[in-house]
């Protein structure tokens, strides 16, 4: 079993579709990525830096969440992208929702490319 498979075993059936379909957009950017499930998510980072993954993938009762950790670094086109602190940007994906692979490699391109800038702290 995949380390999606197995982190989809304890999910809600509805999240199975929708999870897969942003794993196979993200790996088709980038096939390379290490994946785990850490903190009750799927989480994705390059060279096993674990504490500075890049996405991570995971569900609640309403849908899925896709997360950038470094998210308010990103373009946003769609305005799709949701706060959760002052780093954390994620794009919520009701169940039942049609994931749009092209948009989502989007935004993964882009986290990819700005995944060595951080926020910098004001003085």
């Amino acid at each position: 079993m995949s380390v999606v498979d197995d982190y989809l075993a304890g999910q809600e059936e509805a999240a199975h579709p929708i999870v897969r379909a942003l794993d196979a957009a993200i790996r088709g950017v980038e096939p390379g990525f290490d994946v785990a499930v850490k903190y009750r998510m799927v989480m994705y980072t390059l060279d096993a830096k674990w504490r500075n993954w890049i996405i991570a993938v995971g569900t609640s009762t309403r849908g899925v969440q896709l997360r950038f950790l470094q998210g308010v670094l990103l373009d946003d086109p769609l305005g799709v992208l949701r706060a959760g602190s002052s780093h954390l940007m994620t794009w919520d994906f009701p169940f039942g929702a049609e994931i749009d692979p092209g948009a989502v490699a989007g935004y993964v391109r882009d986290a990819l490319a700005k995944r060595d800038f951080s926020p910098k702290k004001s003085p």
